[in-house]
């Protein structure tokens, strides 16, 4: 049997299939397109630190309290985090809070009080810290650090600039054969924190975040670059 035939200048293509869209929905569409688009954007373009902020990080000691609260410290210029701060702005438009100056915790308060006061004064820190080349040379920056935490009603987000920095691990390393073992087992673990420097918080204090463990492979989310001196 044959088939009908169509009608001269019928169309002959492939059926298309046309949908209607609401205008919510496609506002909706819309949306998370440009925000798609924004977030490779935000991967994509590095931020920048000036060579001028990488030099100069002295040792030094904070008065903060709290077992979280940095107590020994790699401290940089202010300006860092400032400049840093006002690219994520510009980028996130989001609230942000940030640090009043540049740290690169070295060793908490809590580890402190727990494995070492009892053995290890503050000047012998001092001094195994340079030993491991703290505190000497520029830093190097490796990438711009994102972590996010949905709860109840809100999100916390940290932003961290984390640093290619050998002798923090050597430091550390250096420091777990003096450190005491406390009365529940746990020792000092020198793995537990990573070089990076808090950059800008959402919804969420820096003390909720101490101890940062980076996972490059995870938490880098932007290259960061250094501009021209």
């Amino acid at each position: 049997m044959s088939d009908t035939p169509k009608p001269p200048g019928a169309d002959v293509t492939t059926p298309q299939i046309q949908v209607d869209l609401d205008e919510a929905t496609a506002q909706g569409v819309y949306s998370n397109l440009v925000l798609i688009n924004h977030n490779d954007q935000q991967s994509a373009e590095p931020y920048t630190v000036q060579p001028a902020d990488l030099r100069g990080w002295t040792l030094a000691f904070e008065d903060s309290a709290g077992p979280r609260a940095p107590f020994l410290v790699l401290r940089g210029t202010a300006a860092v985090v400032g400049d840093l701060s006002h690219q994520l702005f510009k980028r996130t438009m989001e609230s942000l809070s940030s640090p009043a100056g540049a740290t690169i915790p070295l060793l908490l308060r809590g580890e402190y009080e727990r494995s070492f006061a009892a053995r290890v004064t503050p000047q012998q820190l001092l001094a195994i810290a340079r030993n491991a080349g703290l505190g000497v040379g520029p830093l190097v920056p490796r990438c711009l650090g994102r972590r996010r935490v949905s709860d109840v009603g809100s999100t916390r987000q940290l932003f961290f600039l984390l640093f290619d920095l050998p002798a923090f691990a050597q430091f550390r390393h250096e420091l777990s054969a003096l450190a005491v073992v406390g009365q529940s087992g746990t020792g000092f673990d020198p793995a537990a924190m990573s070089p990076a420097m808090v950059v800008a918080m959402v919804q969420s204090t820096e003390d909720q975040w101490l101890p940062i463990a980076a996972d490059a492979a995870v938490d880098c989310q932007t290259p960061v670059a250094t501009t021209a001196p």
